[in-house]
């Protein structure tokens, strides 16, 4: 069966999602479909979760996050620009099992054409050097199968980065009720997260104008 690829310009993740089930739903059916696809700050929600239970609301109200639900199962992931998603649609066949690997082989193997180290390693991760940067979920429906989301680890640097602007807060007592690190934290751990974080001490202005050294240099230079 040949195979037709859609480039996604969009980054609303409100659009992509349902341009993906469009696809999946009333794209002809004589080919599979290789769709690219990236959303602005999103959390996208599995199928069957509460979006409530799922979600800080204060703060994607905040951070205006849009929150969106998709057609598979799994977990709530973040996505941003710097996430690559990718969606196979094809009949299931085989892959009507929910063989995740089926899916994640083809990417692995790409990688390794271009020299990445790229392994299917558990259920539906790929590694780099046995670090997970990717993993899928799957919707099937009426013999078409579609795995989706593939989440790419640098998210957590993001996440991080949002953890920082809502929750340990520069210029105020940090949120910790609220953070989802909150277990594992260090800082609350050894209570020292209101010390936190150590701002560097300022440096001392240099005289004379910036970015202009004299020459020759004064004595004693």
């Amino acid at each position: 069966m040949p195979w037709s690829f859609i480039d996604v310009k969009s980054t609303d993740p409100a659009f992509n999602l349902a341009l993906e089930q469009y696809a999946f739903d009333a794209l002809p059916r004589d080919r599979s479909w290789f769709l690219l696809w990236r959303n602005h700050n999103a959390i996208v929600i599995g199928r069957h979760q509460n979006t409530l239970a799922e979600i800080n609301e204060e703060a994607v109200r905040e951070r205006e996050v849009t929150v969106v639900r998709r057609l598979s199962g799994g977990g709530a992931v973040y996505h941003d620009l710097g996430n690559l998603n990718f969606t196979f649609i094809q009949d299931a066949g085989q892959a009507g099992q929910l063989d995740m690997g089926l899916f994640c082989r083809p990417v692995a193997q790409a990688l390794q054409a271009m020299g990445v180290n790229a392994q299917v390693n558990g259920r539906n991760d790929i590694t780099i050097d046995g670090q997970k940067f990717s993993g899928n979920s799957q919707y099937i429906r009426e013999g078409r199968v579609m795995p989706e989301e593939a989440e790419d680890i640098r998210i957590f640097n993001q996440a991080v980065m949002e953890l920082g602007a809502t929750v340990c807060v520069p210029n105020g007592p940090p949120r910790c009720s609220a953070c989802p690190a909150r277990d594992f934290c260090l800082g609350l751990l050894r209570g020292t997260a209101e010390s936190l974080p150590v701002k560097a001490a300022k440096k001392a202005r240099r005289r004379g104008a910036p970015g202009v050294t004299p020459y020759p240099p004064p004595a004693g230079a």
